[in-house]
């Protein structure tokens, strides 16, 4: 995208890219969102979701592509992390600025939540979804994950480890499935999640027992940021 629009907008604009292939640290990341506020000329950043993190000045304009994509992730905190997104960039919008986004279902409840703000709606029907399907703030989870340069061995040794977790009480497992990055590196990659009621099992015992029973060779991961 960033080299099409330099070829439409050579003499017209600043054009700047924002993404982690580029931008690996807080810094460089500082140090491009500056080039795109400094600029002399009409600017056009072109970023991923990293750019929420960063003051951005009033915009005139926000494009978001392919909206669909954002939530079209196997992780339970995808539509908040959408319309954290979404409202993040609203926000940096002047009175009269335009923002567009690109979308195959513009029906979608996400969508309509981001643009009309109806936030306690939005909570209401995530917190029901959640509690319906096991995921925080009801349930605990713990993610673990194995890496082997053999993607068979990587396969045993994720059902071998769901088949011990499954004899633990109070414990529902899923999995083991390829991640969803399955191979990174030559390391092929599999996920076993563990979920518990916080209630009924406290989170140091569980984190006790968790690393008692999976080997040393796994990451584990409770509470984690992503599923993915």
């Amino acid at each position: 995208m960033t080299d099409h629009l330099q070829t439409q907008f050579t003499t017209l604009a600043t054009i700047v890219r924002l993404d982690s292939d580029i931008a690996k640290n807080i810094k460089s990341q500082s140090a491009i969102i500056d080039k795109f506020v400094e600029a002399k000329k009409p600017a056009i950043l072109v970023a991923t979701r990293m750019v929420i993190m960063h003051d951005l000045p009033k915009l005139d304009l926000v494009a978001v592509p392919a909206f669909d994509q954002l939530g079209a992730v196997p992780d339970f905190r995808a539509d908040e992390q959408t319309i954290r997104t979404l409202l993040t960039l609203r926000s940096n919008m002047r009175t009269n600025g335009t923002f567009l986004i690109q979308t195959w279902h513009a029906e979608r409840a996400t969508l309509k939540t981001a643009l009309e703000g109806s936030l306690n709606q939005f909570v209401k029907h995530e917190l029901s979804m959640r509690a319906a399907f096991g995921w925080p703030p009801y349930f605990r989870v713990a993610k673990m994950t194995y890496a082997n340069k053999d993607s068979a061995v990587a396969a045993r040794e994720a059902t071998a480890l769901a088949h011990k977790l499954a004899t633990l009480t109070g414990l529902s497992v899923e999995g083991p499935t390829p991640a969803f990055i399955p191979k990174i590196q030559g390391q092929y990659r599999w996920v076993v999640l563990a979920k518990w009621d916080p209630q009924a099992r406290k989170l140091p015992e569980m984190e006790q027992e968790l690393a008692h029973i999976v080997p040393a060779r796994w990451n584990i991961d409770v509470s984690p940021n992503s599923l993915l």
